[in-house]
C-alpha cells in the first residue's frame, strides 16, 4: 500500500469530499484509478476502519462514511430534503440529468421563463438571493462544493460527475406508501 497516496485521499475525503470517475482534476483520476483495484480498496479500506470511518464505493465514485455519526437525525433529514429538492429542481429542468450532464445557468434561467414548474421549483429553493440567475448559479455552486458537479474550463459550463449517483441512490431508498395502505 502506498501510503503517501493514501494520505492524500485521506485529507481529501475527509472533509467530505468524492472521488469521482468523471472528474477533470488529474490527481482525483489517479486516486480513482488506484481505489478501483479491488486490492488497493480493500487495503485502503482497512487502513480507515480504526479511525471509525468506513470507504465506501458507489457507482463510478468513493467517499468516506463516518460510524456512529453524531449529526443529529433532524439535520440528517433536513439536508436530504434540500439535496433532494436540488435534484428535483435539475431533473425538472432536463429529466435526464446525471452523470455527465452538461448544463449552464443562463440557459436553465431561460427555461425557468418558459417553464411555470420549473420557476415555481426555483422560487421554492431559497438560496439568499435575488434574481433568478443568482439562485441557479448559487445551487451550481453547492453542486460544485459537493463534488456533485465541476465547472469546466473556460466556459460557464457545468459538468454533473459520477457523485450524483448517491443522491440518486438516496432517493431510491425513500418509500412512500399509498395513502390506501396507512391505517
Amino acid at each position: 500500500m502506498d501510503n503517501s497516496i493514501v494520505g492524500d485521499i485521506f485529507d481529501y475525503l475527509r472533509t467530505g469530499h468524492f472521488i469521482n470517475d468523471n472528474s477533470n482534476k488529474e490527481v482525483e483520476q489517479v486516486w480513482f484509478d488506484y481505489l478501483d483495484n479491488p486490492q488497493n480498496f480493500e487495503k485502503t479500506k482497512t487502513y480507515f476502519e480504526p479511525l471509525y470511518l468506513t470507504l465506501e464505493k458507489g457507482s463510478g465514485y468513493f467517499y468516506l462514511s463516518k460510524k456512529g455519526n453524531v449529526q443529529s437525525i433532524q439535520s440528517k433529514i433536513e439536508t436530504a430534503f434540500d439535496w433532494i429538492d436540488i435534484l428535483d429542481f435539475f431533473r425538472t429542468y432536463n429529466p435526464t440529468f446525471g452523470a455527465g450532464s452538461v448544463f449552464e445557468p443562463a440557459q436553465i434561467k431561460v427555461a425557468c421563463s418558459e417553464n411555470v414548474l420549473l420557476q415555481e421549483k426555483l422560487n421554492r429553493i431559497n438560496k439568499g438571493k435575488t434574481t433568478d440567475l443568482e439562485k441557479i448559479q448559487k445551487l451550481s455552486t453547492d453542486l460544485v462544493s459537493a463534488d456533485f458537479a465541476i465547472l469546466q474550463p473556460d466556459a460557464e459550463q457545468y459538468k454533473v460527475l459520477s457523485a450524483i449517483n448517491y443522491l440518486d441512490r438516496l432517493v431510491n431508498l425513500i418509500n412512500i406508501q399509498d395513502d390506501e395502505t396507512i391505517a
